[in-house]
């Protein structure tokens, strides 16, 4: 069983993309489930969310689940995630891949109905949209976000017209964002 200095250690080092500290860790015994104390996420999930490509390949490598469910939570605000999956929170095609090869359910949804696919719609990455797409995820809009948005497509329109809102507020990453998000509305009108 891992002690809860391995634990820090082992979460701090997969943040920092530092495989060599993730493989001596996990090596020592450190569990690659454990969780964060302050945010409840996983060391995977960490990985992830700061797209450390070498040390979620040293993760999977040593068995870490890629549908491990953990409920985020802010540092600096009440806000939560409940039920995230790795997979919502990757900013990069080739660990989708990573994940998806190790067994990642693509279509895992969060508690809000929130899916890869949907997260990446929201943020207006057409490389994700469309490797998602490319392996299978379905376009189907579960829970919650199914009822303030019956389709992609519509979750795509209402994000477009939130980062239209915005124009008046001089902002000079503002225009590729639209831009951004404008690809991806054009991309699911075609498939």
């Amino acid at each position: 069983m891992s002690s809860l200095p391995d634990t820090d250690a082992l979460i701090s080092a997969a943040g920092a993309n530092d495989a060599a500290g993730v493989r001596a860790l996990i090596a020592a015994g450190a569990d690659t489930e454990a969780r964060a104390a302050l945010s409840g996420n996983t060391a995977l999930g960490l990985a992830c969310e700061a797209d450390a490509v070498d040390a979620v390949r040293e993760l999977l490598a040593a068995g870490a689940d890629p549908n491990a469910r953990y409920t985020w939570r802010s540092r600096m605000s009440p806000a939560r995630c409940v039920d995230r999956v790795a997979l919502h929170v990757t900013g990069r095609v080739d660990v989708i891949h990573m994940l998806h090869a190790a067994g990642a359910e693509l279509d895992a949804a969060g508690a809000t109905g929130w899916t890869a696919l949907a997260h990446a719609v929201s943020h207006g990455d057409l490389a994700l949209v469309d490797c998602l797409l490319a392996l299978g995820a379905s376009r189907a809009l579960a829970g919650p976000l199914a009822k303030t948005h019956q389709t992609l497509e519509a979750l795509c329109a209402s994000e477009l017209a939130f980062w239209r809102g915005l124009e008046a507020v001089p902002n000079p990453k503002l225009a590729d964002r639209i831009a951004a998000q404008e690809r991806v509305q054009a991309r699911l009108q075609q498939s």
